[in-house]
């Protein structure tokens, strides 16, 4: 069955996209040309969203671009918020120094990057509360959103990156 799934998942990437995926997802994943993403309702933290998907192999979702944003989002039909790989640099690893501002938004992974603006929702990331330093997608079609870390939602886990 296993074999049966792979192959399925192979073919469907190549007849789709051209190219093969690594792999295959878990169960009720979706596949994306190199990468496989799954859509978990359990409301966790952001830190434990990020220990959740790392203890199933993957790393919570760190968007790149806003068309595989929209691909996921219109996929996983999201309703409500769901944590995303992206947080506020002190958020993410403590050891960065004066590297960057302490509004320097960057992947969950620990690169070292900036996350592209054309990924936030008009007028995000906003900061609102003075809390709001992990990343989310959801209510807004259109983009990310910032939230307070501390909240309790489900989350996007991707696979194979």
């Amino acid at each position: 069955m296993f074999l049966i799934t792979v192959y399925q998942t192979l073919i469907s990437s190549i007849l789709f996209f051209g190219v093969p995926i690594i792999g295959s997802c878990p169960k009720n994943g979706f596949s994306l040309v190199t990468k496989c993403f799954s859509n978990d309702n359990t409301k966790l933290t952001w830190n434990q969203a990020k220990k959740a998907c790392k203890e199933s192999g993957g790393k919570l979702y760190e968007p790149k671009s806003a068309e595989e944003l929209t691909l996921i989002y219109r996929h996983f039909n999201i309703k409500g918020w769901r944590w995303v790989g992206i947080a506020k640099k002190e958020i993410v690893t403590k050891d960065l120094g004066d590297m960057m501002s302490s509004d320097t938004w960057i992947y969950a992974s620990g690169i070292l990057r900036k996350i592209p603006e054309g990924l936030w929702a008009i007028d995000e990331p906003n900061d609102v509360d003075g809390s709001e330093s992990c990343g989310v997608v959801g209510n807004y079609k259109n983009g990310l959103n910032d939230y307070s870390c501390s909240g309790k939602l489900g989350f996007i886990c991707q696979f194979y990156d």
